[in-house]
């Protein structure tokens, strides 16, 4: 009987060693596809900044626009005033 405990003591130690072996695997693979994932979420995080950024230029130019747009319609209403009411 004391033969078979050196070998479930060695049969015990080659489990530990396999399981620490795949679990440190397994860590690796979950450890990459989350940077994976990661490098993906800040690549788009930084097209939608940038996307960002355009669009408040954009509507930044759009009201620029409109505010000239309403003095103009202003000024052309203030115009026709004097024209059909000359003081």
């Amino acid at each position: 009987m004391n033969e078979c405990k050196p070998l479930a003591v060695g049969r015990s130690e080659q489990l530990e060693s396999e399981s620490e072996r795949r679990a440190k695997v397994f860590n690796n693979a979950v450890k990459q596809a989350v940077q994976r994932f990661q490098g993906q979420l800040e690549s788009e995080r930084d097209e939608l900044v940038t996307r960002c950024e355009q669009l408040t230029m954009v509507v930044g130019v759009a009201e620029r626009a409109a505010v000239l747009a309403a003095e103009r319609e202003a000024a052309v209403g203030r115009s026709r005033l004097t024209l059909w009411n000359p003081r």
